[in-house]
């Protein structure tokens, strides 16, 4: 039997969808006012869909943290690992605002010939999504795989966050 979704999910899912249709409707309409634009656009940065992100993933950081703090062991190694998963939250709530992805992918620039986007295959993007994103990826899912046994009573609850976890990296990454 499916379940339905919390209402929290609902209401944040509502909120990323008005979003997405405030930026699509200011598109279609011709991006008449510069103000709206800059702070509906979804891949402007320092605007309120940024803002709701960051708010995001603080939010499932501090869930996860008191995941961490109810799981804790001080004799186990495995559980001392439980507290990356909220750090790891908060680097990417930490990122949306301060935005260490760009930096770190301008300064990946430097690994290209030329030292410049502009002589490379990668002309959009850089290479920050091998440099950054894809030992992310390795990091992340070999973490979840040694804290799995903590989700033992709820296996759902670690197969949603790998799945939301994958499809963020496949848009991030691999778009």
């Amino acid at each position: 039997m499916i379940r339905s979704a919390p209402t929290v999910v609902k209401i944040l899912l509502g909120a990323d969808l008005a979003l997405a249709a405030l930026y699509l409707i200011n598109y279609q309409t011709g991006q008449r006012f510069d103000y709206l634009t800059r702070l509906v656009n979804l891949t402007g940065e320092a605007n309120i869909p940024t803002w709701f992100s960051s708010a995001q993933w603080l939010g499932v950081a501090v869930l996860l943290g008191l995941f961490a703090l109810r799981n804790f062991n001080a004799r186990e190694f495995r559980s001392w690992l439980l507290f990356a998963l909220p750090f790891i939250f908060c680097l990417l709530s930490l990122d949306e605002v301060a935005q260490i992805h760009e930096w770190l992918g301008v300064r990946s620039d430097r690994l290209l010939p030329g030292g410049m986007r502009a002589h490379s295959r990668f002309t959009a993007t850089g290479i920050w999504m091998f440099v950054v994103g894809v030992p992310f990826v390795f990091l992340f899912f070999g973490l979840l795989a040694s804290i799995r046994l903590y989700f033992r009573q709820s296996r759902a609850a670690l197969e949603k966050l790998g799945l939301g976890m994958a499809v963020m990296l496949f848009g991030a990454i691999g778009v």
